[in-house]
């Protein structure tokens, strides 16, 4: 720390701490002697690292590590307790979807991916009910409360983008591929029929050819996925999988079909526009130059 009055000819530790108010420097002159440069006012950083402590490795690696490994522990017992088809798709499913939404928030910081970060762990307690109590269920209980706890409380507020990106994806774009990458959790859920295994594949494969910005992707997702999704519906063993696949059917066949997806992957093309008859005197003097026409349209 440099006191007012110090004399100093380095400069400050790049990225410590700063002061609001006004410090006093004595600067060091090429003759050796002292002089007082007046006042140096030294602003504070807004954006993270806001602390001398998380200067030399800047994340939010300790929360998104807590809900990771929630996450990971959530699978594990759903693997572990039930091995029938249903949950290891559950899993799978869960594991997909809960990548996608780490790496975006560690990537993108956006708003979309903290709140999948939600849905995922939301997702997970919510299977977690559906499996027998075990020893180590209550282990992932216990961290998926805590990850949840992380995920919508304070601790990810100062790493959350609260603006949006210079170029910003449309909100239906985000929402169908987080949607369809729901498929394979939701169908695991609701009992992975063969009806179902089917349709979490073919969404799966549609998000991903969505992200690359496929144009038989999107149509896929308006019109395979959700004749896919109805007969999954059907298929499903329990009134309750037939509304769960119903709903998100329904959802993302709406996301589909919003015209901001059709521009993520179909780029706008500059439309071509027909000359209109202008008067001569608002006509910029290089234009009427270039036309040899004066202000009241005579020829030069």
């Amino acid at each position: 720390m440099y006191s007012p009055g110090q004399a100093w000819s380095t400069p400050p530790i790049i990225g410590s701490v700063v002061a609001r108010e006004p410090v006093r420097l004595r600067l060091v002159s090429g003759q050796g002697k002292s002089r007082d440069n007046g006042t140096v006012v030294r602003p504070a950083r807004s954006f993270p690292p806001q602390d001398p402590a998380a200067d030399a490795l800047t994340g939010p690696f300790w929360q998104v590590g807590l809900i990771t490994t929630a996450l990971v522990a959530t699978a594990a017992v759903l693997l572990l307790t039930e091995t029938s088809g249903r949950w290891i798709l559950a899993a799978i499913g869960l594991g997909l979807f809960a990548t996608v939404a780490v790496v975006g928030f560690v990537v993108t910081h956006g708003r979309w991916a903290r709140r999948a970060l939600v849905a995922a762990v939301s997702g997970g307690l919510f299977s977690l009910v559906l499996v027998p109590a075990t020893n180590w269920w209550w282990a992932a209980v216990a961290l998926d409360g805590l990850a949840l706890a992380v995920a919508v409380g304070p601790p990810l507020d100062r790493w959350t983008r609260r603006l949006p990106p210079p170029a910003p994806l449309p909100a239906p774009s985000i929402l169908l591929a987080l949607g369809l990458l729901a498929v394979p959790f939701v169908a695991g859920v609701a009992g992975a029929s063969p009806a179902g295994i089917g349709w979490s594949i073919v969404a799966v494969v549609t998000a991903w050819a969505f992200g690359r910005g496929y144009v038989a992707a999107l149509w896929a997702a308006r019109a395979i996925v959700p004749a896919l999704g109805v007969i999954a519906a059907f298929a499903a063993g329990s009134v309750a999988g037939t509304v769960a696949i119903a709903a998100v059917t329904a959802t993302t066949g709406i996301w589909a079909w919003n015209e901001a997806a059709l521009l993520t992957v179909a780029p706008l093309e500059p439309r071509r526009v027909d000359p209109k008859p202008v008067f001569p005197e608002m006509a910029p003097e290089e234009v009427r130059r270039v036309a040899g026409i004066d202000e009241r349209g005579r020829p030069l």
